[in-house]
């Protein structure tokens, strides 16, 4: 029994997050005509901007061909993940 009891606090010891992290704040900028959405992480003190696009998709006519710039319309772009 006793074994039992030392198995299983060493697995709950193991299995428990050695380290809460912090959530991620979420932050925006303004670029001309654009807001990009991204976020902060509090725990390396970063501003974190993930997938941006800079041309438009390369499908159908635009397959092999040089990159298209996006659209100037005024739009926000969510850059909190991929």
């Amino acid at each position: 029994m006793r074994q039992i009891v030392q198995y299983l606090i060493t697995l709950i010891f193991f299995l428990s997050p050695a380290k809460a992290t912090l959530a991620e704040v979420g932050v925006s900028i303004n670029l001309h005509n654009s807001q990009i959405e991204g976020v902060f992480d509090s725990d390396n003190e970063l501003f974190i901007f993930r997938g941006i696009p800079y041309a438009k998709p390369p499908i159908g006519d635009l397959r092999w061909t040089s990159p298209v710039p996006l659209s100037t319309d005024p739009k926000v772009i969510n850059a909190q993940s991929f």
